[in-house]
């Protein structure tokens, strides 16, 4: 039997830091278009508007929302 894998990659856009009323406009407008994080308290929010749909999860750590907005993208280790 023939199994099939594919991999989609594409470019995205840089993860841009907002403040909290900036990224209260973009869930709400939908724009502009892109990833973003917010810091709220101890709190991490991502915001993925890259289709313009602005999905938003909340981390307690900023690792954990970069590679929520970022799965495919491999981190540097120092």
């Amino acid at each position: 039997m023939l199994e099939w894998t594919v991999i989609a990659m594409y470019k995205r856009s840089e993860i841009k830091r907002v403040s909290k009323e900036e990224a209260a406009k973009i869930i709400e407008m939908r724009k502009p278009i892109g990833v973003f994080i917010c810091v709220d308290g101890d709190k991490f929010i991502g915001i993925d508007n890259e289709t313009g749909d602005a999905w938003t999860e909340e981390f307690d750590t900023e690792t954990k929302c970069r590679r929520w907005l970022r799965p495919y993208v491999a981190e540097k280790t120092e």
